[in-house]
């Protein structure tokens, strides 16, 4: 509510109509239904056609349970390792 509120400059009315059409965006998004498929279902094509033209990958979980992400950099900002390794 916070942020709804410091973007409307804390006039409460307001925040409060962002905030409910920012939940009336997000169930527009069907996300639920999203969650439960493939992400072949939802790119409607198979992921390893995309590989390509992708820099970045996930690559499964670490310890803790969060996906851990590869991203390829241009050489010009990584000298040393090209490949580097994130947690979201």
């Amino acid at each position: 509510m916070l942020r709804f509120l410091r973007a409307r400059k804390f006039v409460v009315k307001a925040a409060q109509e962002m905030l409910l059409q920012d939940v009336e965006w997000r169930e527009g998004l069907h996300l639920n239904e999203a969650m439960s498929q493939t992400a072949a279902e939802v790119l409607g094509c198979p992921i390893r056609s995309i590989w390509p033209y992708s820099a970045t990958w996930l690559q499964g979980q670490d310890r803790k349970g969060r996906p851990v992400i590869y991203k390829v950099r241009p050489r010009a900002e990584a000298p040393i390792s090209r490949i580097n390794c994130m947690h979201l």
